[in-house]
């Protein structure tokens, strides 16, 4: 009984993986889930701060009068 961190397996009998499974092809079957949860709140991030800054802008000229 090992221990398992994150992508780097220590020990002799991992399951699910065996423990000859390239560290590569591991972060291969992770790495599109992660592409795929990531990139809308990027986006969502993105607009967040433009809208942000058009918000800021808007309460500026309105401040200024």
């Amino acid at each position: 009984m090992w221990f398992d961190f994150g992508f780097f397996d220590i020990g002799i009998n991992d399951w699910p993986y065996p423990h000859d499974v390239n560290i590569y092809d591991r972060m291969l079957e992770i790495m599109p889930l992660d592409i795929i949860v990531s990139l809308p709140l990027l986006f969502i991030s993105i607009t967040g701060i433009i809208y942000g800054l058009i918000i800021i802008k808007e309460f500026i000229k309105g401040y200024k009068g």
